[in-house]
C-alpha cells in the first residue's frame, strides 16, 4: 500500500494529500518515509487503541498563497 500511495502523490502532482484510516502502527516509522517521494513531507497521527490514524502528505514549497473561499459556491 505504501508504494501505491507514493505513486499517487507523483502520478497526480498533488500539492496535499490527507489520507483517514491509515492503521499504521506507532513503529512504522520506515512505513512514513516510503510513502512519501522527495520534495514531499508528512505529518502522522496515531490512533490511540485499535485502527485508525490519519496523516497527511504536503508538497515542500518555499512560499505558499492561501485564497479565500466559499463552500456556497461548489453547492
Amino acid at each position: 500500500k505504501a508504494n501505491t500511495i507514493h505513486d499517487i502523490v507523483i502520478d497526480s502532482t498533488v500539492d496535499v494529500l490527507c489520507i483517514i484510516e491509515t492503521w499504521l502502527q506507532s513503529n512504522k516509522s520506515h512505513v512514513l518515509a516510503n510513502l512519501v517521494p522527495r520534495g514531499y513531507s508528512i505529518e502522522y497521527n496515531h490512533r490511540r487503541g485499535v485502527g485508525g490514524g490519519v496523516a497527511i502528505v504536503q508538497r515542500i514549497v518555499s512560499r505558499c498563497i492561501c485564497k479565500g473561499m466559499s463552500i456556497i459556491q461548489y453547492i
